[in-house]
């Protein structure tokens, strides 16, 4: 009867584990994917932080060229639409490479 008794708890200490085993690997591989999974979102929060400014100043100028685009139509201003249209061609072609837009001259345009 107690080797029945201790075979029996053998049994279910292996069975137990064995379990143990699944458990620890599914543990170990879930910590491997949140150390990756935090990895890329701080990569992301990085490349959030260095391109946020870039992505905002894309907003507004394409809003302003909206806003401007908009009161010149309404205004029907021909002259000051063909004008905002040449300042929009890109000129560095002819300019050299070594030629950079001056930003006060930029604003002025507008």
């Amino acid at each position: 009867v107690m080797a029945n008794r201790i075979t029996q708890v053998e049994i279910e200490n292996e069975e137990q584990q064995g379990k143990l085993d699944v458990s620890l690997q599914a543990s170990s591989s879930l910590r491997e994917k949140c150390a990756k999974e935090q990895t890329e979102h701080a990569q992301l929060q990085k490349l959030w932080k260095e391109t946020q400014p870039e992505l905002l100043l894309s907003v507004l100028s394409e809003c302003l060229e909206f806003f401007f685009t908009l009161i010149i139509r309404q205004a029907r201003l021909s002259s000051l639409s063909m004008r905002q249209r040449m300042a929009k061609l890109d000129i560095r072609p002819y300019c050299g490479d070594t030629w950079t837009p001056d930003s006060l001259s930029v604003l002025v345009d507008w």
